[in-house]
């Protein structure tokens, strides 16, 4: 698991910068050229720290999966780089063995482990989904 801090730290170790900018149409997007990454984050988008911390992690999960590819890509290949993204961040945010713990310590429900693991449920459907298609088991 980690925090909204943790991903801005990893961000900046991997030499990616991080901007601010209220004229991207998203949540964030992330451009690289030549080895060198930036991802620009719209703060209009990001309502609270949970959100903030699943943008973050997915931005993230283009550049460290490879999974980047130019604005005209055919549908496809974004939707296969779209997942790559979602299953890093899921991989990132939600540990397995840590879901695990949390489940058999009490958090069980959607609402309960997106406020413990810091992400919108959206990823906690995700993560459930992602793990229990890999035959892992709560």
């Amino acid at each position: 698991m980690k925090t909204t801090e943790e991903m801005y730290d990893l961000l900046y170790q991997k030499g990616i910068s991080v901007y601010h900018a209220g004229a991207v149409p998203a949540p964030a997007v992330t451009i690289g050229e030549h080895g060198r990454y930036a991802v620009f984050l719209n703060p209009a988008y990001l309502e609270d720290s949970a959100l903030e911390n699943d943008v973050l992690a997915h931005e993230m999960g283009h550049i460290m999966t490879g999974a980047t590819h130019r604005v005209d890509s055919p549908a496809d290949l974004v939707e296969r780089h779209e997942e790559k993204a979602a299953r890093w961040a899921v991989r990132t945010l939600i540990p397995w063995q840590e879901l695990r713990e949390a489940v058999h310590t009490g958090t069980d429900t959607v609402w309960e482990l997106a406020e413990y693991f810091n992400v919108p449920e959206k990823l906690v459907r995700k993560a459930l989904e992602y793990y229990s298609a890999r035959g892992l088991e709560l």
